[in-house]
């Protein structure tokens, strides 16, 4: 992908509103993101949740992480482009991915964490565990 090119619809694997979005890294559209920061890797979340998650959605509320730099935000259905094809992330958005915890997932003060996975990017370099987990979370 050039610099400077957004996401479009072509870079989507699903566009539309009858399918949850919950658990799935998406396009925001362009235009819901400020002039000056308009750029295609602030265009890529990683979705937990919301009411505008669901399949043809009751509200609005998407929860995401930005694949850009972790920072949890909130979004509206109507921002949202569609699901992300897998090829066109970025070894940093992946890298991002691999770093978020899945929900209820318990506090790391409070255990002793423990790796669950890990990850290869494409041209083989190695990533750090998927998430930290205890042996109960495992089960």
């Amino acid at each position: 992908m050039k610099e400077n090119m957004l996401f479009t619809p072509l870079d989507c694997r699903q566009i539309g509103y009858d399918f949850s979005i919950a658990g799935r890294v998406v396009i925001l559209c362009a235009s819901s993101l400020p002039e000056n920061d308009r750029s295609a890797e602030n265009q890529l979340y990683f979705c937990t949740g919301g009411f505008g998650s669901k399949p043809n959605p009751s509200g609005r509320a998407v929860f995401a992480v930005s694949l850009e730099n972790g920072e949890q935000t909130r979004w509206n259905r109507s921002d949202i482009m569609g699901i992300a094809k897998p090829e066109i992330l970025t070894d940093h958005a992946r890298l991002q991915l691999s770093q978020i915890r899945p929900a209820g997932a318990l506090d790391l003060k409070s255990h002793q964490p423990q790796f669950s996975g890990y990850c290869f990017l494409p041209d083989d370099r190695y990533t750090s565990g998927v998430w930290l987990c205890s042996q109960k979370e495992m089960q």
